[in-house]
């Protein structure tokens, strides 16, 4: 087993600040939920299930700063998600909104906190489906 350093990051402000200017301005800039995603994503949750495996969409932590970002440009993806779940009987945790949890940089987890959520809420869906 190689060895993950779960130390707390250190943060760069400034870079934190471009990487969300970058989204503002590119990414969230023209959004739009592509159809060509969402159809190889409904045939790939068909696959997994004739596999007999349980496919689960999952949206991770995201800071503060990024969540408003999305709820402000981006709510056509949680509606659409929403939908695309109960269509297809897929179950779909969303997590975004636990900006407590330690991150990189404004959009991803720190390895501490991704050991968190494996442990938190992916470890327990792991023990469900293994009859634990």
């Amino acid at each position: 087993m190689r060895e993950i350093d779960l130390s707390p990051p250190e943060r760069d402000l400034i870079a934190d600040q471009n990487y969300l200017l970058i989204y503002q301005r590119g990414f969230f800039s023209n959004y739009k939920v592509s159809e060509f995603h969402m159809e190889n994503l409904k045939r790939f949750a068909e696959e997994v299930r004739a596999s007999g495996a349980e496919l689960i969409l999952l949206d991770l932590p995201v800071t503060q700063e990024m969540r408003d970002l999305e709820k402000e440009f981006a709510q056509e993806w949680d509606d659409r998600i929403q939908r695309f779940s109960e269509d297809n009987q897929v179950r779909y945790l969303d997590l975004r909104d636990h900006p407590e949890m330690l991150f990189r940089d404004i959009n991803h987890l720190s390895n501490i906190s991704a050991k968190e959520v494996s442990e938190r809420w992916l470890q327990p869906l792991v023990d469900e489906g293994l009859g634990q």
